[in-house]
């Protein structure tokens, strides 16, 4: 009597090496996947993060307007105080500017920055397009 063995017909042979190739093939492009959904979620935190910072700085310079209060009501913005917080910004945020505006009693403030989630080959770094503001108005 001949032993027990494992009989495959011609036709089955290589069957399973193309069985794990194509599980290979699946893996990698869910892999794939993962990496491409882990690129964008990282690049919307950072546009959060910014957007955090722009928040805060905001409602900072708008606390500063408060405590200036009367300064600011009789002789407007100083000149200097306001490249201050210009260098502030620019600092946290890529691009960063602040923008004050009066109209009497009545505080504007509108801080501003590159989105740097937009820039291609060859555009035009200073392209308005491209920036994104928070403004906060306010009755000092």
């Amino acid at each position: 009597m001949k032993p027990n063995t494992l009989s495959i017909s011609r036709g089955q042979r290589g069957a399973t090496l193309i069985e794990v190739l194509v599980a290979v093939l699946i893996l990698s492009v869910g892999l794939l996947g993962v990496a491409a959904l882990q690129a964008v979620s990282l690049n919307n935190n950072n546009n959060a993060y910014f957007r955090t910072q722009a928040v805060n700085l905001n409602y900072e310079f708008m606390d500063r307007i408060r405590a200036l209060r009367l300064m600011m009501l009789e002789t407007g913005m100083p000149s200097e105080l306001l490249l201050d917080w210009q260098e502030e910004a620019g600092e946290i945020l890529p691009g960063g500017t602040v923008n004050i505006a009066q109209n009497g009693d009545i505080f504007t403030v509108e801080v501003s920055w590159v989105d740097d989630r937009t820039i291609e080959a060859g555009s035009d770094p200073d392209n308005d397009a491209r920036r994104v503001a928070f403004a906060t108005t306010s009755l000092i």
